[in-house]
């Protein structure tokens, strides 16, 4: 999320830094991304799901944190932090087997939302005080198993939940509830036999848009004030793609996720921006484009082959960076036509000095963007 400083606070789940179990990781940076500072919480193992800048300049942190001694007993976490990070208070919610929070906002009462899942059946939804004590808690089900991911509140001070709910087969759940959490309307979506939501926000016209995925493919959905479906569209990248959240931007929306590309074994991140809301929105962004970027041999020694490809004309720079993310080689920056190239990296930096044995990267940027990185191994 975006800071009043215009930087950006950010959180999520690590097993890094000597920690044999998962620890929430809070990170605060500047404008550009850089890290200003981090902190971690939790001394078994605990889940950082949602975060947000409070009106006092403090954060707050929604996630999960594992019940010691139990036997698959998870409760939902809440943790209020200054504006440095340090927590201020702490409080868990939950009885049963698995217990979770995935979204949390603060409303003008300075009071928190929270919605998520409660053991393994019911969506979720719950306010709190400004100390975390519970006001009213609500759950939902529709097909046996419902979780409940993100929400937004409504003009009439109302909330619309987005989430899914399956048995052998999973549909969208959406919800309208009054300022209590108590449901005004339910409806469910099916677009193929595997959908499942994961963000929504409003429309730029009419009602509102949620983001999800349907049989590996990035799912947008347009609904009205009532929950009906006006519109969908699908979107796909490589063998398997999936939405992680959705927000206007201007004139249109910006979605993330992650696809799985042709040929690799890694997921890679995406980042999709739509210029208009019509129905056939496939036409108003770029197309992921597969670069065919590779090495051979690897590990090499002495030196290595990079191939590579542009499917039009363009400047092309290739790199070489260490793991410190430094980098110690620029290969080529120079315009291609389109076509297929290599270029050959005899493991010499920039001063025609042998690097040493360990892992490097390589990147390619194409008119100034990156578009994939990779790795090698240098054995001398």
């Amino acid at each position: 999320k975006q800071t009043t400083d215009g930087g950006f606070i950010i959180v999520g789940t690590t097993e890094s830094y000597g920690t044999e179990y998962n620890k929430i990781w809070l990170i605060k940076t500047d404008e550009f991304g850089n890290e200003l500072w981090s902190q971690l919480y939790g001394d078994y193992d605990n889940r950082g799901k949602s975060v947000l800048q409070t009106s006092d300049g403090g954060y707050i942190i929604a996630g999960a944190t594992w019940i010691t001694g139990s036997n698959n007993y998870f409760d939902a976490l809440i943790i209020k932090t200054d504006e440095n990070g340090n927590e201020e208070w702490s409080q868990t919610y939950g009885n049963s087997l698995w217990d979770t929070a995935l979204h949390i906002q603060q409303n003008e009462n300075d009071e928190y939302l929270i919605c998520g899942l409660q053991g393994e059946t019911q969506g979720w939804f719950f306010k709190t005080d400004t100390s975390g004590d519970v006001i009213w808690s609500q759950t939902y089900s529709v097909l046996g198993h419902t979780y409940i991911s993100h929400f937004i509140e409504t003009n009439e001070q109302e909330y619309i939940l987005v989430g899914t709910t399956y048995s052998a087969e999973s549909d969208i759940l959406v919800v309208k509830t009054d300022e209590n959490g108590n449901e005004i309307w339910t409806q469910t979506i099916n677009v193929s036999d595997n959908d499942s939501s994961s963000s929504i926000c409003y429309a730029m016209s009419e009602g509102y848009v949620i983001s999800g995925t349907t049989s590996n493919e990035i799912l947008l959905i347009n609904i009205d004030s009532e929950g009906e479906e006006i519109w969908n569209q699908t979107y796909s990248f490589g063998s398997a793609s999936t939405s992680t959240s959705i927000r206007t931007i201007d004139d249109g929306y910006i979605v993330s996720g992650s696809f799985l590309p042709i040929g690799s074994e890694f997921m890679s991140c995406l980042l999709m921006r739509l210029n208009s809301e019509e129905v056939n929105l496939s036409e108003n962004f770029i197309q992921i484009e597969n670069h065919n970027l590779d090495n051979y041999p690897n590990p090499f020694n002495p030196s290595t082959t990079i191939e590579f490809s542009t499917q039009k004309d363009s400047k092309i720079e290739l790199a070489i960076y260490n793991i410190k993310g430094q980098k110690i080689k620029t290969l080529t920056n120079n315009e291609y036509s389109t076509g297929s190239y290599s270029v050959i990296w005899n493991g010499n930096d920039e001063f025609g000095k042998q690097v040493s044995s360990g892992l490097y990267f390589y990147k390619l940027l194409i008119d100034n963007r990156t578009v994939d990185i990779k790795k090698c191994v240098l054995l001398r």
